[in-house]
Parts: structure tokens; sequence; C-alpha cells
């Protein structure tokens, strides 16, 4: 009789499974190809469609309007770092001081 060597036997088993590993991987990239080109094909369409030849008149109007829109936008960004709540209240604080004598201290008395 003859024995199986047990790491001839382990090979052959590992080497089946290597073997369908293998196939499998090779359908999973083919899959993965297939996937990356119709992917990339409706980047392709879909980035074509927005876009739109203007003419001149069209295209001053739009980057008029664009300048307009950031300088807006910049003038808020200003007057919202420069302006400061607490010089309000104590604006608000000193013409109370000065409108109601009570407040006032004199120096007479």
């Amino acid at each position: 009789m003859e024995q199986i060597d047990p790491i001839k036997e382990i090979l052959m088993k590992y080497s089946t499974i290597e073997e369908h590993l293998d196939k499998r991987l090779q359908e999973m990239k083919q899959e993965e190809l297939k996937s990356k080109i119709l992917h990339d094909e409706d980047n392709d369409k879909s980035s074509q469609e927005p876009y739109k030849l203007l003419n001149l008149e069209e295209a001053k109007i739009r980057n008029s309007n664009l300048i307009k829109s950031l300088e807006i936008s910049k003038a808020r960004l200003r007057s919202r770092s420069t302006f400061s709540p607490v010089e309000q209240i104590l604006q608000q604080a000193i013409e109370n001081y000065r409108k109601n004598p009570a407040l006032q201290c004199n120096s007479s008395q």
C-alpha cells in the first residue's frame, strides 16, 4: 500500500483553492474594469451637459453679477468682523448716563 505524503496532500488541497481564488480574482478585476469604464462614460456625459458656450454679452453679464455677489459677500464679512455688540451696549450706557441726571455724580455734594 502506498502512503500518501501529508505535505503533498496539503499542497494539492491548497493549490486547487488557490486556482479557484485566482480565477475569482480575475473575474472581479474584469467586473471592476467594466464598472469603471461605465462610470467614466457617465461622468463624461454629465460633465459635458452643464457647460454652455456663452456669447460675449452673456459672459459679461454673468461675470458682473458674480463680481457684485462677491463684493456683497466681502462687505458682509468685513462688517461682521468689525462690529462689536459690546461697543453698542457701552454707547447705550453712556447715552442713559447723560440723559438721567440721577446717575451722575455731583462733586459739589
